[in-house]
């Protein structure tokens, strides 16, 4: 049995994109989105109302989400107020804190800034998870500090042309789903041209979530893990590659590998090794091979974890 491919396109949104039409993106198959809610202390984004409506009529078959673009020139406990009180009820919203360069500011906003908005949006929401848009170009020119105080990131790195998101995902490669500043990237901006149907402005961002809605869920709303394992038929190993892949690399995590394996989709020598871990722990043959009889062994180490297994 073949194992499926397990994967959610989404879109994020401003005012700049103009008057959407909800239904129409749904229908098209994008399944989550991110819409910009405030900025700083004193904007906020007049089309985020109509967003938020929008996003949360389409029920459960959407994963709706808000973001704040944080600012490096305000306080920022009343920027958190400000979020709080422009985006309301956050319960079901997942939420993400958008930290990148601002022309025009006095001072950019660092990673201690971020650090400081997230515990303090925490605390008070009882916890509630933040995404991290802090794209790894804008870490790395800001010293490639620690960002393993974001629940996972969202990382941008663009792909060249127009065309739907399926089409544009295709000059994707592997390593831009690495993780950096010890935090694991979970979503993927890699385009600001996709062309989805419901945008009069034409082109807009698009996203990929690896992953399926329930899983999405728990990781942006808090809950109980759904830890996705491949099937093992036809075996992977060591050139092996996509989202089979980098479930068996969250999976390993899950199961307790240390150092954690980046979920990059590639089966490498680390990939290698982890697999080699879990078979020596189950006593059966150490081959470095992800088949049936390890694919056991990893069902056996996750009890009792939420399991899915893919068909």
């Amino acid at each position: 049995m073949k194992a499926q491919v397990i994967a959610m396109f989404g879109v994020d949104v401003s005012h700049w994109n103009g008057k959407i039409d909800w239904n129409a993106v749904a229908a098209s198959g994008i399944e989550f989105a991110f819409a910009k809610a405030t900025e700083g202390v004193h904007f906020k984004d007049r089309t985020w109302a109509r967003n938020r409506a929008g996003m949360l009529a389409l029920g459960e078959a959407f994963v709706p989400g808000a973001y704040c673009f944080l600012r490096g020139d305000a306080d920022i406990t009343r920027q958190v107020e400000h979020f709080l009180e422009v985006a309301g009820d956050v319960s079901q919203l997942m939420v993400a804190l958008d930290v990148e360069r601002r022309d025009g500011v006095s001072r950019q906003a660092t990673a201690e800034d971020a650090r400081k908005w997230v515990a303090e949006f925490k605390s008070r929401t009882g916890g509630h998870p933040v995404l991290g848009y802090y794209p790894r170009w804008y870490w790395r020119e800001n010293g490639q500090g620690d960002l393993s105080f974001f629940d996972t990131l969202w990382e941008s790195h663009y792909v060249s042309g127009k065309g739907t998101p399926k089409k544009l995902y295709e000059g994707v490669p592997a390593a831009w789903w690495r993780s950096y500043g010890d935090e694991r990237v979970s979503i993927l901006q890699f385009s600001c041209t996709g062309k989805v149907p419901g945008f009069p402005e034409g082109s807009c961002d698009v996203n990929m979530y690896q992953g399926d809605r329930s899983q999405l869920r728990a990781l942006a709303l808090g809950g109980i893990s759904t830890v996705v394992i491949p099937d093992g038929t036809p075996p992977l190993s060591v050139g092996s590659s996509g989202l089979p892949v980098s479930q068996l690399q969250q999976a390993l995590n899950a199961a307790g590998r240390t150092p954690e394996l980046d979920m990059d989709g590639d089966f490498g020598p680390r990939t290698e090794a982890g697999v080699k871990w879990l078979q020596r722990k189950a006593s059966i043959a150490v081959t470095g091979v992800y088949g049936e009889e390890t694919e056991a062994a990893l069902r056996s180490a996750l009890q009792p974890t939420r399991l899915k297994k893919t068909a």
